[in-house]
């Protein structure tokens, strides 16, 4: 009988881990750490997309540093935040709760470096048992696929919160299964997407910081909020420019979906009523315009990432734990679809998340 090679990328990833064990019964891959200890993931060969009834809990970048500070004794936290950090993490690592990772996690980890960064890549990876929520870009594609577009993206890209592989980033990333023999052809990209994230996110060595990235859009908004202060913007102004400064971003994104005179015709008829009823492009939308119209603040490096992962989280997850600012615009967005609960920290989180497991 001939024997089959591990494909050349996952042989070189297993090479990162003292031992990798696949338990088909149980569904599960177990990452044997190389000074100890171990980060089990959920294979989810099956149905990826199922979570089997559990909440899906969005921690913001803040709240997964104050779990892996409790988890490895990083720093003093407050009793009470403490207790509600263990509690999380061990719902989550326990498969009672869904902790999802994103693409803002590993941007916001990269710079991070020794020690503290090894720390914080453990306790997500721990947390989220390979989970991860698809990428904003991705899916506002979805959104606005189904009324500009043919629709077809909704069926190969509709879960937001998946075990799917190559759902992190903006494009697939991994070629497809050098096996085409199940379920070999499903594990392969599956143990590539989880230990190549592993091997990644546990390296001791800061990566170059991608926030660098936001520069331009933060000098696009800084520019709109000057002019808009300048006009002294009333709030049917400000959304009017809000609304058409979102969807020039996204032109190049729209054109993939729909020619020009579609698109045309689709602005002046019923775009607003449209992205209205989008969950996460709703919520862009108000986030927005709640801090164009808030003059008294700079647009930060942070909100490039805060203002695109946390309204797509808080469309489409259970419960939503993040920064002040945001989790409070979220809040006032009342005519979006409805959505997370929200809340500002673990401790205010924890009961949200008690009351959907009783």
């Amino acid at each position: 009988e001939e024997r089959l090679a591990l494909p050349a990328d996952a042989a070189k990833l297993a090479e990162e881990f003292k031992a990798v064990e696949i338990d088909y019964r149980s569904d599960l891959l177990t990452l044997h750490l190389p000074a100890g200890g171990t980060v089990v993931a959920e294979l989810g060969l099956q149905d990826p997309d199922d979570v089997g009834g559990r909440p899906v809990v969005y921690l913001d970048q803040n709240q997964w540093s104050t779990l892996a500070a409790v988890h490895f004794g990083l720093r003093d936290v407050p009793a009470e935040t403490a207790n509600a950090a263990r509690r999380m993490l061990a719902l989550g690592t326990s498969g009672e709760i869904v902790l999802p990772i994103s693409a803002g996690h590993a941007i916001e980890t990269g710079p991070q470096f020794s020690h503290r960064r090894v720390a914080l890549a453990t306790t997500m990876l721990e947390g989220s048992r390979g989970w991860q929520m698809r990428h904003p870009v991705r899916v506002r594609a979805v959104e606005f696929d189904r009324v500009v577009g043919d629709g077809r993206l909704a069926g190969t890209e509709h879960a937001v919160f998946t075990r799917t592989p190559d759902v992190l980033w903006t494009r697939r990333l991994y070629p497809g299964p050098s096996i085409p023999i199940p379920p070999l052809d499903r594990l392969f990209p599956r143990l590539t997407d989880l230990a190549s994230y592993a091997a990644t996110m546990r390296n001791p060595d800061a990566l170059a910081d991608q926030r660098n990235a936001s520069d331009g859009w933060i000098a696009q908004w800084t520019r709109i909020s000057e002019f808009l202060e300048r006009e002294q913007a009333g709030a049917d102004r400000t959304y009017e420019v809000t609304f058409g400064a979102v969807l020039a971003d996204l032109a190049e994104d729209l054109l993939l979906r729909a020619p020009v005179e579609q698109l045309t015709r689709w602005f002046d008829e019923s775009a607003r009523t449209d992205v209205a009823a989008m969950p996460y492009m709703s919520r862009t939308m108000w986030v927005m315009f709640a801090r164009l119209r808030n003059r008294t603040g700079s647009w930060q490096r942070n909100d490039f990432v805060d203002l695109m992962f946390l309204p797509c989280a808080s469309a489409y997850a259970d419960v939503v734990i993040g920064e002040r600012r945001t989790i409070a615009d979220l809040r006032r967005a009342t005519l979006c679809p409805a959505g997370a609960e929200l809340a500002t920290g673990l401790v205010e989180g924890l009961p949200l998340i008690e009351a959907r497991l009783a």
